[in-house]
């Protein structure tokens, strides 16, 4: 009678780790996951702040380099509403991998390109590598939930630690 009660138990987590797994990577989930970063993308490299914030969960975090956290709408407008407004950007994105599960899904992969200053300066060029995870809305379009981004390149500090002296 044992036997029967552990094989019955273990038949039960073989089940629900076959059902969970039919819930990872849907097609459907991935390709809709890749639209939105590339349209995140689209609205960066045009200048259309309106679009990329239509992208962003209301409950959306966003943990910049060498920076605080930046939790919540609100604090999301201005920090890209700022953005916006000083610079135009070129943006090249790479997506190392794309994964949907459940109600979550995440990219991995990279941002390469620049920052131009709208008064004319000099390009500020930019290598990143990001992750953002991403979370099914209740209509069922998926929306940036967090992301976490940080440069590939040395900062000016790393390549020069005489300026720290």
């Amino acid at each position: 009678m044992k036997k029967i009660i552990v094989t019955s138990i273990c038949i039960v987590f073989v089940l629900a780790a076959c059902v969970q797994s039919n819930n990872t990577n849907n097609e459907a989930d991935v390709k809709a996951i890749s639209e939105v970063s590339a349209a995140i993308v689209k609205a960066w490299s045009d200048g259309n702040y309106e679009a990329f914030m239509e992208r962003l969960d209301q409950d959306a975090i966003v943990l910049p380099q060498n920076a605080s956290s930046v939790v919540g709408n609100d604090a999301l407008k201005s920090l890209y509403s700022n953005s916006f407004k000083t610079f135009t950007f070129q943006v090249n994105e790479t997506l190392d991998e794309i994964v949907a599960f459940g109600d979550y899904g995440y990219t991995l992969g990279t941002w390469v390109g620049s920052m131009n200053p709208v008064d004319g300066g000099e390009p500020i060029p930019f290598n990143n590598k990001a992750v953002a995870i991403y979370k099914r809305q209740p209509d069922g379009s998926w929306l940036v939930y967090r992301n976490i981004y940080n440069s590939n390149e040395l900062s000016l500090v790393q390549k020069s630690p005489e300026l720290l002296e």
